[in-house]
């Protein structure tokens, strides 16, 4: 924590103090130049990214179910959760592609 005098009263006040404890004067804050303030990152990500994200696991999910429903007998249950595994990853890839070209 660093010290900066009081223009006022002389007493030292810390460089976060928006005001001297002492005597109430303001105190003058840093430029954003002087501190070394980490850069915010503001999400760009819409609602229909996290939509199609979530298709995709809810897929991927439905198609372990149905294979796992359908594994013993095999035949048309597992072809149709082998393919909703697919479709989810495909969904689920789809909307990370999205999410990373908004970013940049």
């Amino acid at each position: 924590m660093a010290l900066q005098k009081c223009p006022d009263c002389g007493h030292d006040v810390s460089t976060r103090a928006q005001a001297c404890p002492n005597c109430g004067a303001p105190m003058m804050q840093p430029s954003p130049a002087d501190s070394a303030k980490k850069p915010v990152t503001i999400e760009r990500t819409g609602k229909s990214y996290k939509a199609w994200t979530i298709a995709g696991i809810a897929l991927i999910t439905l198609g372990f179910l149905t294979c796992a429903n359908y594994g013993a007998s095999g035949g048309t249950g597992t072809q149709v959760g082998i393919s909703l595994i697919i479709l989810g990853g495909l969904v689920g890839l789809l909307a990370q592609a999205t999410g990373w070209w908004q970013h940049g």
